[in-house]
């Protein structure tokens, strides 16, 4: 341990600790910090020293291995670097055992701070190790920072602005930060959790007999269940080297696994019990203090953490630093800081008895930086209109679109194979319908072409009465036009690169860096004038969805046309229309009989890369974006951003004062903007800019909304605040593959026979004999899974089961498992799952055992020895059997190309070809987390700090309650934002999306009576008659009891009181034919024909069982489910701009006016912009975004979202229609003369 008041000791410590390599990401840069502490020989005289007591001590090992440990994030774990805008740089060791986890270290290096919105943590050391209590008391603890709406004064951490003094909302226990996962059991092979509800905290209990669900009082040291665990390795199921209890509030409180296998109690009761009791802010096995910003920390500032002397352990004694005064030696500048801020008399609110009282209640204090996290792109949108260091983007990418050819009888596949178009192929008699059509080369006329647009849209899924809804929408579109824009792109090795680890590489202090130019595609529509709705229209950007492309948006742009809206959709960063080869030459073809051939390349043309190797980048769309390549994923959302800034400046441009531009390469040059040749732009200039989009267009619209001035109103659906709490929750597909299987693998798997894959046929997909056990080698393949099976094993001899251990030969490392025995019914023996960490190309042994636990211990520091007696039974050094057959030629259409030669036949992944005998390397790279482990929590709370700059939640503030300076250094105005989440979305969970809503300030949190003590909170006060007609509750502690955050439907927490019905029409209603016809009521599954229609049947009460809480109940009863919902609906709404105390009636006289059930006629009048929240109900059992409205729901979801939007829009973000229309806003989902007025 180091102590402050022997600098001489600390110079040794420098001395011993530069000789050596430091295991840790990021690793710590003491060195320069202790040398900061001392001069020579000099004791400093500190601040406050720490009192002799019996209490747990701060936990500061920078000998521990792997990682050191210290309270995180720490700026002891800085080094001084005056190129730095903060003046400090993370110092991370370059020693890692893979590729990818050093190239993450080499970018941490490069980070100038902390993150803002990531967590912080501390753990302790107990006096007695041996003490099977937690080091504090968590029941003391919870108390304080449990259930009280935020009250500050008797908490017992804070985190302090030390520029302010303020203290930062954290969220301790709260369940604001949700991590019970939907579907549980989805995290690839042989999962040894698949039965637990989490990722990151263990709720296993190995101290359980599973033959009887019972304690078992040999595996404790006192034989009781809070004892001290006793570990073997037989009982120890995860194979981490750890004898697992569950991290709960109470580890007894809930049924184990085993006793669920028993028959004895239900699996949701015991998923419920451990979500109820699931320790989210302490984690046991290591006495981890867990802490959460509810709203995120000021960039590029310092802040200290203080434990006070209310934390205590069990025996009433207080924590201890672990140096001679309460702080490390570095840091007493911070300490000072925060000693004047306990003092300060403005400030004694917040802190209780501790004010006043300068350090004497304070028992550990340490300070941190945060990093720049909306600067960096603030300064490239600079750079853009052509200002600041970023200043030469603005000429080297000027503001200028390209358009594409839409109409024509030839396209590039056809040219490719040598077809010329003729010269006039407009008024060629061969080509009748070409005829007369030269205007249209570059514009696609929506009511011409509407067969076409109605065949393509049934590619999408999209069909029956939907589709009709969907095609008569369009009839409010002229026009559209395809075009693409140049803008920076600053990932580095280029749009065309392919490394999943590439990022940024830029010095935001010079602008110097690596800058590449791309081409961006976008789809633009253009509304039929109306009266009131001329051009040039304003437009709005609708964000496609991961793996989509900007096609998307022409679901809902006919929606906003009505409204006089242009829509802009843009394929993301790396992202395009995906069509497999059948569905292309289908379209092309359909595309070519119309004239419209040209129209294929136009839709075709994106910016996906084949990552696979297959000869497809079509198929590829977006695959690297979610991922485990932390920076990578950050930058691909900030990538996104800067296209779309650009975008919006080059729209912007059509104001007259630039170049003309020659659209249709006829010569003559045309109006910037105007693509119909009228003599006005169709969009732009000095108009209204929206930004809208779901799923990842909802990350996206924030980031426009917050950086360009000229966006007005935003209306994020399905986005997050807290990008790595989506990622501890999704089942999104791709995204899990592309985060989790690389934390967890690549994994090595025994399949027994009877779990072995099978084709359409029937056929095991396997080259090993009938009855052999298949070794596989689970790995990511682009954004999916894929197993490649590395050899067969003989079960005979694992009857009782076996020991596995994989080495990686490379690095070093080595993991080990149990072969599982035959079951009772003699099936399943070899089923293993080991995970290694492994860069591309490492060696890997793969050692089987005649016994299992045949180690004396699993853990990864045991090194997998094996115990005598124990005998190995086969290994696996090289490729086995394959099922690519010798002879086989190159499937991507090379058919000269022979890809295996071996007899034996080769394995394929991506290109590669494994010959039988080939040694036995990784094709692919990970970490080898295991699930609810220490290890991978820390590399979540990591990986936080890494991805802050692109996420939405910093972004966020800045919309309305804190507006950055536009690219002049003026004030831009507020943005109005409409968030809003999908009831139970789990595919994006609704947690971070009901996150960012409270971010921006549309969910208060904190008490009426609290913003006269905190007013640097009033943003976050819920109103007092809000309040009271909530039951004395805020909205945000409405949300939590009805488990709205939480949001898993298996968890049956709000089970309907009565039969529910699915939202069909009824028979009176059906005018598109969505019913089944009927003579009688026998031909009915409901057993009702109502006016010759099957009424629809009511849903299975199983079902019922699991829906969900409808908090804003929209649909004011018109959808038949049967759903619990709020007797007050929340349905948030506030003026967009900061509060004060004095002010907050005010700012929410939306919502206090616009009360839900109320009159029309008292409600809020629409003349201010809005930050709004609205939770929709689009399926009872949850649901991700909402699709284009479909006639055939007795209450038109998708018809009432979309008109909704588009009002919020219409109006600059002032209408939010069930604010200013209580009584009367179901006008939204109606047709015909029962619509809103504005909408027919």
């Amino acid at each position: 341990m180091v102590r402050s008041s022997d600098c001489s000791a600390l110079g040794a410590e420098r001395r011993r600790l530069a000789l050596g390599a430091w295991q840790l990401l990021p690793a710590l840069g003491l060195l320069t910090a202790l040398q900061s502490g001392c001069g020579v020989d000099e004791a400093p005289l500190g601040l406050k020293r720490t009192p002799a007591g019996d209490g747990p001590t701060v936990r500061f090992d920078l000998h521990h291995r792997p990682l050191p440990e210290i309270p995180m994030p720490n700026d002891v774990a800085m080094w001084p670097d005056p190129t730095s805008r903060t003046g400090l740089r993370i110092n991370a060791s370059q020693v890692a055992p893979t590729h990818i986890e050093q190239s993450a270290r080499e970018k941490f290096n490069q980070l100038e701070g902390w993150g803002t919105f990531a967590g912080v943590s501390v753990a302790f050391d107990k006096r007695d190790p041996k003490d099977p209590r937690p080091a504090i008391d968590l029941a003391a603890l919870k108390r304080r920072h449990v259930g009280d709406d935020f009250e500050f004064a008797d908490d017992a951490v804070y985190l302090v602005n030390l520029t302010t003094g303020v203290p930062v909302v954290l969220d301790i226990g709260e369940g604001n930060f949700q991590y019970v996962v939907r579907e549980k059991g989805r995290y690839f092979r042989n999962d040894t959790r698949s039965l637990e509800s989490n990722l990151l905290f263990e709720t296993a209990d190995e101290t359980i007999d599973p033959r009887t669900g019972l304690f078992d009082p040999s595996r404790t040291a006192d034989g009781t269940p809070h004892g001290l665990p006793i570990y073997s390795p037989q009982w120890d199921t995860d194979f981490d080297g750890v004898l697992d209890r569950p991290n709960l509030i109470d580890p007894t409180a809930c049924p184990s696994q085993a006793q669920v296998e028993l028959g004895e109690v239900s699996d949701v009761a015991r998923d419920r019990c451990m979500a109820d009791q699931l320790l989210t802010w302490y984690e046991r096995e290591t006495d981890t203090l867990l802490m959460r910003p509810l709203i995120p920390m000021d960039e590029k500032t310092e802040y200290a953490v203080v434990i006070t002397d209310r934390v205590r352990d069990l025996d009433g004694n207080a924590v201890r630093s672990p140096f001679d005064f309460v702080y490390h030696p570095s840091q007493e500048g911070g300490a000072r800081k925060l000693l004047s801020h306990l003092n300060d008399p403005s400030l004694a609110a917040y802190y209780g008895d501790v004010a006043g009282t300068g350090l004497d209640r304070v028992s550990f204090a340490w300070t941190f930086t945060t990093q720049p996290v909306v600067e960096d792109l603030r300064l490239i949108r600079d750079g853009l209109y052509g200002t600041g260091p970023f200043a030469y983007l603005s000429k080297q990418f000027p503001a200028a679109v390209d358009l594409m050819r839409i109409t024509g009888p030839v396209d590039s596949k056809q040219r490719a194979d040598g077809m010329e178009e003729p010269a006039r192929w407009y008024d060629d008699p061969s080509l009748p319908s070409c005829q007369g059509r030269l205007n249209e080369a570059y514009l696609l006329d929506f009511e011409a072409n509407r067969g076409i647009l109605s065949t393509l849209a049934t590619q999408f899924g999209i069909t029956g009465a939907a589709a009709q809804e969907l095609t008569a929408s369009w009839e409010a579109i002229s026009h559209a036009v395809i075009g693409s824009f140049r803008a920076p792109f600053f990932i580095s090795g280029g749009p065309r690169g392919t490394s999943p680890s590439a990022s940024f590489n830029l010095d935001y202090e010079t602008g110097e860096g690596e800058v590449h130019s791309d081409s961006v595609q976008f789809i633009l529509t253009v509304p039929k004038a109306q009266p009131g709705h001329a051009q040039p229209f304003p437009v709005a950007y609708y964000g496609h969805g991961y793996t989509s492309s900007n096609i998307e948006h022409l679901g809902f742009a006919g929606s906003l046309a009505k409204q006089g809206i242009a829509s802009v959709g843009v394929n993301s960063t790396f992202h395009g229309l995906g069509f497999d080869r059948n569905t292309e030459t289908l379209a092309r073809a359909l595309l070519r009989g119309s004239c419209a051939a040209p129209l294929g390349d136009a839709l075709l043309a994106g910016r996906g890369r084949d990552l696979n190797r297959d000869g497809d980048p079509l198929n590829d769309s977006g695959g690297d974006y979610w991922t485990s390549y932390i920076f990578h994923t950050r930058d691909v959302v900030r990538q996104s951003a800067v296209d779309l800034l650009q975008l919006f400046r080059i729209f912007k441009s059509f104001d007259g004062s630039g170049e003309a531009p020659d659209y249709d390469q006829d010569g003559t040059p045309n109006v910037p903007g105007d693509f119909d040749g009228d003599g006005t732009p169709d969009v732009g200039g000095q108009v209204s800019y929206h930004a809208w989009g779901q799923s990842l267009g909802g990350f996206l619209a924030p980031l426009l909304a917050a950086l360009d001035p000229d966006v007005v109103s935003a209306a994020p659906v399905a986005g997050a605040a807290g990008l790595l709490d989506v990622g501890g929750r999704t089942f999104q597909g791709g995204v899990f593959e592309g985060v989790y299987l690389r934390n967890f693998g690549p994994l090595i798997v025994g399949v027994p026979p009877e779990e072995i894959p099978k084709d359409r046929d029937g056929a095991p997909i396997t080259a090993c004999e009938e009855g052999q056990i298949s070794l596989r080698m689970v790995v990511v393949d682009v954004n999916d899974d894929r197993e490649l099976e590395l050899g067969c094993l003989d079960d005979q001899g694992l009857i009782r089961g076996g020991t596995v251990i994989v080495h990686n030969i490379n690095n070093g490392e080595a993991r080990c498992g149990r072969v599982a025995g035959d079951d009772a019914q003699g099936l399943g023996s070899g089923r293993f799952r080991v995970g290694v960490p492994t860069s591309v190309g490492d060696r890997l042994f793969v050692s089987i055992y005649d016994q299992p636990d045949a180690v004396a211990t699993y853990h990864p520091d045991g090194g997998c020895k094996v115990t005598p007696g124990a005998k190995l039974i086969a290994r696996y050094s090289s490729w086995g059997k394959g099922l690519v057959a010798q002879g086989a030629v190159d499937p991507t259409g090379n058919t000269e190309r022979v890809v295996c030669n071996a007899d034996g036949g080769c394995t394929g992944f991506q290109g590669q070809y494994f010959a039988k005998g080939d040694p036995l390397r990784a094709p692919v790279e990970g970490f080898g987390y295991v699930r609810q482990t220490p290890s991978l929590r820390r590399f979540m709370s990591l990986a936080g700090t890494a991805v802050d700059p692109g996420d939405p939640a910093n972004y966020v503030p800045y919309a309305a309650l804190k507006p950055l300076p536009d690219p002049w250094g003026d004030p831009q105005p507020p943005t109005a934002l409409l968030n809003m989440v999908t009831i139970g979305d789990m595919n994006v969970p609704l947690n971070a999306g009901i996150s960012m809503g409270r971010v921006a300030g549309a969910i208060p949190f904190m008490r009426p009576d609290a913003a006269q003590r905190y007013p640097s909170y009033a943003d976050y006060v819920t109103p007092a008659a809000l309040f009271s007609s909530l039951g004395d509750r805020t909205p945000n502690r409405v949300l939590l009891e009805n488990h709205v955050i939480e949001g898993i439907n298996r968890l049956e927490r709000t089970p309907t009181s009565g039969a529910c019905f699915p939202n069909r029409v009824s028979p009176a209603d059906d005018t598109f034919g969505c019913l089944a016809s009927c003579a009688e009521p026998a031909d009915c599954p409901s057993g009702v024909c109502v006016e010759g229609r099957c009424q629809a049947p009511p849903t299975d009460p199983a079902r019922c069982q699991q829906y969900l809480f409808d908090v804003d109940a929209i649909d004011e009863g018109l959808a038949p489910y049967g759903e619990r919902e709020a007797s007050v609906p929340l349905r948030l709404g506030r003026i967009a701009s900061a509060a004060t105390p004095q002010t907050i009636d005010a700012v929410w006289a939306p919502r206090l006016l616009g009360t839900p059930h109320g009159s029309d006629a008292n409600a809020w009048t629409a003349d201010a912009p809005l930050i709004a929240m609205l939770m929709g109900y689009v399926n009872p059992r949850g649901e991700h975004g909402f699709s284009p409205a479909d006639p055939c729901e007795a209450w038109v979801t998708g018809r009432y979202y979309i008109n909704l939007v588009g009002r919020f829009f219409a109006t600059d973000g002032q209408d939010l229609h069930y604010l200013t229309h209580p009584a009367t806003h179901q006008c939204l989902g109606r047709a015909g003369g029962a619509a809103c007025e504005f909408l027919r």
